[in-house]
């Protein structure tokens, strides 16, 4: 996609992309070769000084996001494209020398762009060091990018602009199931379906598994102990579930003083106490997004056509992996559901399917 090319309805503005901090010239980093290896690991080594150290974190960002932007996969280069024109925030966070708390680290700076070597170490957050990056709020952090690899990075930016773009319905809960031991929030629901909707786009390598897993939780509060085992039919669903849920703990302890005792303890322990969620769970075989393919040409379009703009400017820019992702109709479902939601009729839905020749 060109960027000039990009619709006045779009909100995003080009005018100085061309002179922005992200497009001056940075260290390439062709990271399937040795030259590049030895780039990567320069830029690792350890600095003393952790402002080096949140310099080499955003130039990884900004080396990964030149390198994707030509990328030959079409959801990385979009997820690329996505960040670069600005749609989401996203920071390179540095890890400080002070030790967080409760297994946590502190990180600086959430409120620095990548764009910008510059950053405030007094403005912190504490995050679990096992994570590669995590969005909060409107905002995609990245902990100590300089120190990952290629693959993690990409496939964690994918995972998060998934977040940014899927647009799901956090209304949207299955009728109950009796008997929930501890019932599950409805938040959770569509974390669940956001996160397996990233999960789902991001990462080949959860692609089946076959084994059924045996989730063993004690109630919180109590001394009841649940024990369930997964019922799904799919093998990339259950690999994906697999991967959230990751080692449960050997006494079913999910929680410790109100908190979860790891990002997604959450999963496992609502499935196993609460069958409403367990069957949701169950039952969703693939993901549930208005964004499939992370394209920045599918979100100006749902922009234009919710806020009442001209859409047909918008319509050139979708290429043939989106028009390919609209044409499959359970894919796309969220999509067009999505629109109806936000009061787009019928007719303009028609309309818009006659100029994308999906009709």
């Amino acid at each position: 996609m060109q960027l000039s090319r990009l619709p006045a309805s779009s909100g995003v503005d080009t005018r100085n992309l061309a002179g922005a901090p992200w497009m001056l010239p940075t260290v390439e980093q062709p990271w399937g070769n040795a030259a590049a290896q030895e780039q990567l690991s320069a830029l690792n080594a350890p600095a003393q000084d952790q402002t080096a150290r949140h310099v080499a974190d955003c130039r990884a960002v900004r080396s990964l996001l030149a390198e994707l932007l030509d990328s030959d996969d079409p959801i990385e280069r979009n997820s690329a494209q996505y960040v670069d024109v600005g749609l989401v925030h996203v920071a390179a966070l540095t890890a400080t020398d002070d030790p967080g708390e409760g297994g946590r680290r502190t990180w600086f700076d959430p409120t620095s762009p990548y764009t910008s070597d510059a950053a405030d170490p007094t403005r912190t957050v504490q995050l679990d060091p096992a994570l590669v990056g995590e969005t909060r709020g409107s905002a995609i952090l990245l902990l100590s990018p300089s120190t990952r690899s290629r693959d993690q990075l990409a496939e964690t930016l994918v995972h998060e602009v998934q977040h940014a773009c899927d647009h799901h319905d956090e209304t949207l809960k299955p009728p109950e199931v009796p008997g929930a031991l501890d019932p599950c929030p409805d938040r959770y629901y569509g974390a669940y379906r956001s996160e397996l909707a990233a999960e789902w786009l991001a990462d080949p390598s959860t692609e089946g598994a076959t084994d059924q897993l045996r989730i063993t939780v004690l109630v919180d509060g109590s001394d009841l102990v649940r024990s369930v085992t997964t019922a799904m039919t799919d093998p990339r669903q259950l690999a994906i579930f697999r991967h959230f849920c990751g080692a449960i703990p050997a006494d079913g302890v999910m929680k410790r003083d109100r908190e979860w005792v790891t990002p997604y303890a959450w999963l496992p322990y609502y499935y196993a106490c609460d069958p409403t969620f367990r069957s949701f769970v169950d039952t969703m075989v693939g993901p549930t997004t208005a964004n499939g393919t992370n394209s920045l040409s599918i979100e100006l379009l749902r922009r234009a056509l919710v806020q009442d703009e001209d859409w047909r400017e918008v319509v050139e820019l979708v290429d043939d992996t989106d028009r390919a992702w609209l044409l499959d109709a359970g894919a796309s479902t969220a999509f067009w559901n999505d629109l109806a939601t936000h009061g787009v009729s019928e007719t303009t839905q028609d309309l818009v399917r006659t100029a994308l020749h999906l009709a």
